[in-house]
């Protein structure tokens, strides 16, 4: 997943939230999935499912490694079609690149961001996700 994170990464401050966003509207406006969608694809050619808990291969909070896709629970206030609530991707220097709209501090939060781990999990750990490539 190191070209997917890299790739990911050009998109910090760059690309926009939008929580309807298609595959289609990427890579300047995304969401969660969206964003690790469009990677994926440009980099592997291989499209991720919408419904990422059934990919797999099942990785413990203890074993996760960078490349891994970390899943938190949905808002108790949201109640969306899939069974998780927000998912990002962890990278090498224990952060987590995700595509995000909220409030924090204040200040308006939009698009693609790169946080600490610890601060991405605020709403809790649900799963994770290892890609493995053939």
């Amino acid at each position: 997943m190191d070209e997917a994170i890299a790739r990911a990464r050009t998109l910090v401050g760059v690309s926009r939230y939008y929580r309807d966003a298609t595959l289609e509207m990427a890579p300047l406006v995304v969401n969660c999935i969206t964003l690790w969608q469009w990677v994926v694809v440009e980099a592997y050619d291989l499209l991720l499912p919408e419904r990422l808990l059934s990919l797999e291969h099942s990785v413990a909070q203890n074993e996760l490694r960078a490349g891994d896709i970390v899943l938190t629970p949905q808002c108790p206030a949201w109640n969306g079609e899939d069974d998780w609530g927000h998912c990002g991707v962890l990278t090498h220097e224990g952060t987590v690149i995700h595509a995000t709209r909220r409030r924090r501090k204040g200040n308006l939060v939009d698009g693609v961001r790169e946080d600490l781990f610890r601060r991405f999990l605020w709403r809790g750990f649900l799963a994770a996700r290892r890609l493995t490539f053939r």
